[in-house]
C-alpha cells in the first residue's frame, strides 16, 4: 500500500525501501525543512515515554494550558486534559486499564473469579510496564472487535530476531498477558481476542511494534 500510494504521487518527498530486520520504510528522497508535516494519521493506540507520563495528557498527548492543571486517575496514572480526552480514553482502553490497576490491591467489582484467586493473600506490587508494554496491551485491548484489528498485518520479523532478544520479549509477553487478563471481566473471557491471545503472539507482537511503531516528538 505504501509503495502503491506513492507511485501515484509524485509530489511526495518520500521512496519506499523495504530494509533488512525493519520492514517497509519511508525514506526522504530530499532534504525536509524542520516543521514538514510527514505523515498525518490516526493512531490506533499511544503510549507515553515514562519522562513524560503526568507531563502530558495520554490521549492528546498535548501538555496542559497555564490555568487547566492534568486530571489523573489515581488508579492507573493517566493524565487527561479534559472531559473529552477522558471518554476517548475510556472507549479505547482506560476501563479495562483501570480494572487492571485495581485487581492488584483487591478483586474489584464484575472482575473474574481468577483474579480474587490470584491477589488473595498476597501482596506484589504491580509490575512495571515499559512504553512499548503498555503500547502493545492497550492495542489489544482495542481490538477486542474481531472486525477491527488493523495490526494484524504488521511484519514481525520474528527470523531476525536472536536469541537474547527473544528471552525479553517472552519475559515482557508474559506481563503484557497477565495485565491483558486482568482488565476484563467473566463475560469478556470469552470473546475478540482473548482466545487467541498467549505469550508467544504477544511476543511477536512486541517485535512488530519495535519495527512499527512511531515514535513522535
Amino acid at each position: 500500500q505504501v509503495r502503491t500510494v506513492m507511485q501515484g504521487c509524485s509530489n511526495i518527498p518520500f521512496v519506499a525501501e523495504r530494509r533488512h530486520g525493519r520492514g517497509r520504510c519511508a525514506v526522504a528522497k530530499r532534504s525536509l525543512p524542520a516543521g514538514t508535516v510527514v505523515l498525518l494519521e490516526d493512531a490506533w493506540a499511544t503510549a507515553l515515554f515514562e519522562a513524560e507520563v503526568g507531563q502530558r495528557c495520554d490521549v492528546s498527548l498535548q501538555v496542559p494550558e497555564e490555568d487547566r492543571p492534568l486530571s489523573c486517575c489515581v488508579s492507573t496514572g493517566l493524565a487527561f486534559r479534559g472531559s473529552g480526552e477522558k471518554e476517548a480514553a475510556r472507549q479505547e482502553y482506560h476501563e479495562r486499564e483501570h480494572r487492571a490497576a485495581l485487581s492488584w490491591d483487591s478483586r474489584p467489582p464484575q472482575a473474574p473469579a481468577w483474579v480474587e484467586r490470584r491477589v488473595a493473600g498476597t501482596s506484589r506490587a504491580r509490575p512495571h510496564l515499559t512504553t512499548a508494554m503498555r503500547l502493545a496491551v492497550r492495542s489489544v485491548w482495542r481490538a477486542n472487535d474481531p472486525s477491527s484489528r488493523p495490526w494484524v498485518s504488521l511484519k514481525d520479523h520474528w527470523e531476525d530476531v536472536d536469541a537474547e532478544r527473544e528471552g525479553r520479549f517472552q519475559a515482557q509477553a508474559a506481563l503484557c498477558l497477565d495485565e491483558f487478563r486482568r482488565g476484563f471481566t467473566d463475560g469478556d473471557c470469552t470473546d475478540g481476542c482473548f482466545q487467541i491471545v498467549d505469550v508467544e503472539f504477544m511476543a511477536c507482537f512486541l517485535a512488530a511494534l519495535e519495527v512499527n511503531a512511531m515514535v513522535v516528538a
